[in-house]
């Protein structure tokens, strides 16, 4: 390697390390954002006042109000709790169990690799979203079920990906090694294994985050999510979506929230990935 091109390498690391941090930032403030709202909001996201019912943004309420006279702001910041720690959680989740799964498949093989690849396989012939409308309609609506719903089919892809490197790394040498040493199942996956294959799955993570806020809002925005009057974007799109002429703060507002939150984790998932790609080039 001549030494224009290993310059060219270490500053495309030194740029995406820089977008990373940035989207980091961004969605480091978002979180903070979302964790402060109940203590910084203008007024009660749930008081109805019939006098300023569909009023356009004005002194004390900058975001105007909805078809129930609530602040549309106010509605929004504490909706970024719902909508940013609920797919939060639910990748964590799905992260922990995808990978349990994904490294016993693996790890041992035979009965237990089949059956739990061909579950996988049975819940990912149906699209994600269908199974989900379908698992949350009889469950019924709450934030807690639409999680549920969503986290049937989450956990497939950690599993996947957690079996396929599992295969690849047990045999490898040192794996062979701490076998004949005498280390137990479970100290070899702890230890050896696991800790080679988390970063892929924390990229497959990253990228999941805004999927799933998605999801959760489509959830909630037909009635299957979020109980009204609880806020939460998609919810409150669904509400004012008929007043969309009369009040089109009212659905703007949360659909503009729920874009650029979903961008920004979005743009931090392809930067860990790309920042994990390049480290495995450099490695």
């Amino acid at each position: 390697m001549n030494v224009f091109q290993r310059t060219s390498k270490v500053r495309t690391r030194k740029s995406l390390q820089r977008k990373f941090w940035l989207f980091f930032g961004l969605a480091a403030l978002l979180v903070v954002f979302a964790l402060a709202a109940p203590f910084v909001t203008p007024n009660d996201p749930n008081a109805t006042n019939a006098a300023i019912r569909g009023m356009g943004p004005m002194a004390g309420y900058p975001l105007g109000t909805d078809l129930y006279g609530r602040c549309v702001l106010s509605r929004i910041m504490i909706g970024a709790r719902t909508s940013i720690f609920s797919a939060v959680i639910l990748v964590v989740i799905s992260f922990a169990a995808g990978t349990l799964l994904g490294l016993l498949s693996g790890w041992l093989g035979g009965i237990a690799d089949t059956v739990i690849m061909r579950i996988c396989d049975l819940l990912l012939a149906f699209p994600q979203m269908v199974l989900a409308i379908a698992v949350a309609g009889v469950l019924g609506g709450s934030l807690v079920n639409a999680m549920i719903a969503l986290g049937i089919t989450g956990w497939t892809l950690y599993a996947r990906l957690a079996r396929a490197h599992t295969l690849a790394i047990k045999k490898e040498p040192f794996v062979i090694a701490a076998r004949l040493n005498g280390c137990s199942s479970l100290q070899i996956l702890v230890r050896h294994i696991l800790p080679n294959i988390v970063g892929p799955l924390v990229v497959n993570a990253a990228t999941q985050l805004g999927t799933n806020m998605i999801g959760i809002a489509g959830l909630s925005f037909l009635g299957l999510g979020v109980v009204p009057p609880q806020a939460e974007w998609g919810s409150m799109i669904n509400e004012s979506r008929a007043y969309l002429q009369l009040a089109p703060w009212s659905v703007l507002a949360p659909a503009a929230a729920v874009i650029l939150t979903v961008m920004v984790f979005n743009y931090l998932g392809d930067a860990v990935r790309d920042l994990m790609d390049v480290s495995e080039v450099k490695a």
